[in-house]
């Protein structure tokens, strides 16, 4: 059943990874950069590659935490609530994969990211 109130926009496959223009960092608590699965105004779809065990259990536990999510040369900082996530092993390390609804975003912030997901779905990046 689909709980979501707003279609996300889907990200390149090539997301995430050096030299993409639009990605998100979590302190958990150093710097992690997460691929952007998908995203709109209400709720962002993320996945990160190599964990170690204690970011990853940290992540599949954490109800509430803080992105920074960027997009090209501007970033903006959100508040955001765990959904669903799913961590599973792979090699030596962990691949995280979650949903998280943006339940804190500055009202500029939040007209700036509508700009970038429209020119996201119109053009394919940003």
């Amino acid at each position: 059943m689909e709980l979501r109130t707003l279609a996300r926009t889907e990200i390149p496959a090539r997301a995430g990874k050096e030299g993409d223009t639009f990605y998100v960092e979590l302190d958990i608590p150093e710097t992690v950069r997460a691929a952007v699965i998908d995203i709109s105004l209400k709720g962002i779809g993320i996945e990160i590659r190599d964990l170690d065990r204690t970011k990853a259990d940290y992540l599949r536990n954490v109800s509430e935490l803080f992105l920074k999510i960027h997009a090209g040369n501007t970033f903006f900082i959100a508040g955001v609530r765990n959904v669903w996530n799913n961590v599973t092993a792979q090699g030596k390390g962990f691949t995280y994969k979650g949903g998280m609804i943006i339940s804190i975003i500055s009202p500029q912030d939040n007209i700036q990211l509508a700009s970038i997901i429209n020119m996201m779905r119109n053009e394919g990046s940003c």
